[in-house]
């Protein structure tokens, strides 16, 4: 495999990604980086976060009410939590779910994800 280079851009991306505690859209992404970097653009942001779940770094995931949402790559396992009220996304650790329960004789699971919604704690209060 060809040797990225490591770019100003990506610098950016990969500081937004990696230090966040919460998957991140592609605008998260790009606004975050537009702070840093006000060069940045979409195009740009598309084609380095690909690259960077073709590298294992990232995890891309579709969430059914925020669309493609990205984070690290290699965490243990864990769901989301959406706040219907400002919107963010909270990690929620571990599983509650017994596959073998769940699933139907001859059935082979090979992962799955599950998404809360509701309102978080902060807006709750």
């Amino acid at each position: 495999m060809k040797k990225q280079r490591t770019t100003q851009q990506r610098k950016v991306i990969e500081e937004i990604c990696f230090s966040s505690t919460c998957p991140l859209s592609i605008d998260d992404i790009e606004s975050r980086g537009k702070e840093i970097l006000a060069t940045l653009n979409r195009v740009t942001v598309y084609r380095i976060l690909n690259r960077m779940v073709d590298a294992g770094e990232l995890t891309r995931f579709s969430h059914p009410e925020k669309g493609t949402l990205y984070e690290q790559a290699n965490r243990p396992h864990h769901h989301h939590f959406f706040c219907k009220t400002c919107e963010a996304t909270f990690e929620l650790p571990g599983c509650g779910l017994s596959l073998k329960k769940q699933t139907p004789a001859g059935f082979i699971v090979e992962g799955h994800e599950v998404f809360l919604n509701g309102v978080c704690a902060a807006c709750a209060s």
